[in-house]
């Protein structure tokens, strides 16, 4: 396989993590970053030894001619640097939450699908070995039937890291969008079937939320207990439960290096016996799985992932939307008549 050349698009936090993976990979060929500066974009260029640094999005994207382009900016303009990105015939890996709602999300697959380019919500989480693994032993039966997932991702800020964006309706943020779109992943890692039902609780902070918990039932009295806060520090593993055992997806489940498989213990006790630990210690931040996972769907001629597909893209988009229309936060990108849809 060749090698991919890569456009940056975004100079933040997430972007110099997302690099500082990728590099990693001798396929994965760094050539240009875009920020709303050029400061900005020379002084990340200068950092990582990317040749091309712009200030200008559509300048990049004509002149770098890059192959994938990595959009890591706040949520609220990810549709317009997706789909021009996607004009221009070039693939695109975006972050979570890749829209701001389901017109959107629609028209980025459509676009992508029309294209014959791939289009990938950057769902990271998924690419880990440990939850590779994780969902190895659950498709062969290692814990039985999956009757309940919990799932917690809550932490509070310190002073200097606050990102005011992340919680702020009118820039696309909030708990739901943040961090939600993680714990509903993992609870459709677990049992993959849409809720019969979802009932939630919200703490609403600047027109979004900034705490909310969900709670989802399935068909066959099986349940998911999801928890999202950027106000109090929580535990953040995630916990797989089935009829004949459990898996811990920790230390951190949204970057994990382990996963553990427990069995109920004989004779009907109250306890677990460790079954398998599987524990490696990564490289950089992690997120080379991921850009590795993208290069390889394309090199096979795939236009999607097959670890995070576009149904469960739009399935999690449509919970979202649900709840806070319910909760009344609304975005400046809504689509017309949205209340009402």
């Amino acid at each position: 396989m060749g090698k991919f050349k890569w456009a940056i698009v975004s100079t933040g936090y997430i972007a110099h993590r997302f690099v500082q993976g990728a590099r990693l990979l001798p396929q994965a060929d760094i050539v240009a970053v875009s920020s709303r500066t050029m400061e900005s974009a020379k002084k990340f260029a200068d950092e990582y030894g990317i040749a091309g640094r712009y200030d200008d999005y559509g300048k990049m994207l004509a002149e770098a001619k890059p192959d994938i382009v990595y959009v890591a900016t706040p949520n609220i303009v990810h549709y317009a640097y997706v789909m021009q990105a996607l004009e221009r015939g070039i693939h695109v890996l975006c972050e979570k939450p890749m829209a701001d709602n389901l017109t959107q999300m629609n028209e980025m697959y459509a676009k992508a699908a029309e294209a014959d380019l791939f289009l990938m919500e950057g769902m990271w989480t998924r690419c880990f070995p440990a939850v590779r693994k994780a969902i190895d032993w659950i498709r062969s039966g290692k814990i039985g039937r999956v009757n309940h997932v919990r799932s917690e991702f809550s932490f509070k800020p310190e002073d200097g890291h606050w990102q005011p964006w992340k919680a702020e309706a009118a820039l696309g943020g909030g708990a739901i969008r943040d961090l939600g779109i993680y714990t509903l992943s993992m609870a459709f890692l677990g049992i993959p079937e849409e809720p019969l039902s979802i009932t939630s609780t919200c703490v609403p902070y600047r027109g979004a939320d900034l705490h909310s918990e969900f709670f989802l039932e399935f068909a066959d009295n099986r349940t998911a207990f999801l928890r999202n806060g950027m106000d109090t520090m929580a535990g953040l593993e995630t916990v797989i439960c089935g009829d004949e055992g459990q898996i811990k997806i920790g230390r951190v489940f949204f970057c994990p290096d382990r996963a553990i498989l427990y069995r109920n213990e004989e004779g009907g006790g109250f306890g677990y016996v460790e079954q398998e630990v599987f524990d490696e210690p990564y490289e950089a931040t992690g997120f080379q799985y991921e850009a590795q996972h993208v290069m390889d769907r394309i090199s096979a001629g795939e236009t999607t992932s097959d670890w995070f597909p576009p149904m469960e893209s739009r399935k999690i988009c449509r919970i979202t939307d649900e709840f806070r229309r319910k909760w009344g936060i609304r975005y400046t990108t809504d689509p017309e008549g949205w209340w009402t849809d």
